[in-house]
């Protein structure tokens, strides 16, 4: 027992340390401070991979996961071996160890138990980051913008809209635990105000994600959902393909330009991710085993396919994106077990749509600058309280 409390304690510990460095990181660009954001970064993972060991010594790594890393690493080596623009370097395997510890690092957050204080408080830092990004618009001008959305200083509209679209995520879930009416107040305000934000990335993928949180949130409060099937598990983990290879079938036709034309704008235009995705799919096909880690990055490493699904599967193969999908299921059925209530629904709800969002960004399995440290924390937000225990022992 006091081993158990000993691993649960230093985890918790763990995740409140990664996200003071995101906030940091969050700090770093917001200021335009570059050098502080690279060791950041790096710092993340020098305190990521003693938390994972902790909680592999309480819960063994299941095979899927522990097959996923194996086969990762064999099919980038036997790629970078034959690959003839294979610029050898730490950089080039960081997109593969970003990778392979966002997934440790989801796996973990799936079995990990933290205290009601630590769920209380760990959203906090996220409302801060939300707070200074709103700051630093609408009082300190920063109004950098590319192609005409604005950036805030990250590196694009896009990956800027996700962080935003994770703060509003935890401020819907602090929103539900606050009963103080001041505290729900300046929740909802930056909540309001971060979505005023995301409307001005106008990032495409957010807003799918935002419809998929919302229509969750419904669907949970009115029919009373609390635990998912595992086919809706399953369909939720495979939407990013399926989502990529319906848009590739339909983005040129005119019904679709016509439904979705409400979405284009100067540099945003509506098949925006044909040509890469194409290309992508095109690769796959004609060697889909070993994957395209070098090719796809002329030999950097440094991808980006727009797409989590398709990313993984060009860069590593069929094998492990295969892997990739159990993977999921798995970190899927472990939060699936333990939620009762609604409000470790709406932390799970959250995880789900960051998933969702990846049919149009592959951020999170291609490099996010410690981004995925909040994804996993809505992992971490489904523990269930003593309290609430207590009540469901009683009734």
């Amino acid at each position: 027992m006091q081993n158990e409390r000993g691993i649960k304690l230093n985890y918790a510990t763990g995740v409140h340390v990664e996200f003071f460095i995101v906030f940091l990181i969050v700090l770093f660009t917001l200021f335009h401070i570059n050098g502080g954001v690279s060791p950041a970064f790096y710092l993340t993972f020098l305190i990521l991979i003693p938390m994972i060991v902790k909680c592999s010594t309480g819960h063994p790594i299941p095979w899927t996961l522990l097959f996923l890393i194996f086969t990762t690493l064999i099919n980038v080596i036997i790629n970078t071996l034959f690959s003839k623009v294979a610029k050898i370097s730490f950089e080039y395997f960081f997109k593969m160890i970003m990778f392979l510890c966002t997934m440790l690092y989801f796996w973990s957050a799936s079995e990990a138990v933290i205290d009601e204080k630590s769920s209380r408080w760990l959203p906090i830092l996220p409302m801060l980051m939300g707070a200074f990004m709103i700051v630093s618009y609408y009082l300190l001008g920063n109004k950098t913008q590319i192609a005409g959305s604005i950036s805030l200083g990250f590196k694009n509209p896009n990956f800027t809209g996700m962080w935003l679209t994770h703060i509003f995520f935890y401020g819907v879930y602090l929103f539900f635990c606050r009963k103080n009416t001041v505290e729900r107040i300046v929740i909802a305000v930056i909540s309001l105000l971060c979505l005023v934000l995301i409307w001005k990335t106008f990032a495409r993928s957010c807003f799918l994600g935002l419809v998929f949180f919302i229509g969750m949130l419904i669907v949970g409060k009115i029919w009373n959902v609390r635990k998912l099937p595992q086919s809706v598990l399953v369909l939720v983990f495979l939407f990013p393909l399926i989502c990529a290879l319906i848009y590739l079938y339909v983005v040129d036709t005119a019904w679709f330009s016509n439904m979705f034309g409400f979405l284009v704008r100067s540099g945003k235009k509506i098949n925006a991710r044909y040509e890469i995705w194409q290309v992508a799919i095109n690769r796959i096909k004609s060697n889909p085993l070993i994957g395209y880690y070098s090719e796809i990055s002329k030999g950097t490493g440094t991808s980006q396919l727009h797409n989590t699904h398709i990313d993984v599967l060009c860069s590593y193969g069929l094998i492990p994106f295969v892997l990739f999908i159990l993977s999921l299921r798995d970190i899927g059925n472990n939060i699936n077990r333990r939620i009762r209530n609604y409000r470790q629904f709406v932390a799970f709800a959250a995880f789900l749509s960051v998933i969702v969002i990846g049919s149009f960004e592959a951020a999170i399995v291609a490099g996010s600058t410690g981004l995925y440290l909040l994804s996993g924390g809505f992992l971490l937000l489904t523990t269930e309280w003593e309290e609430e225990k207590i009540t469901v022992d009683r009734t």
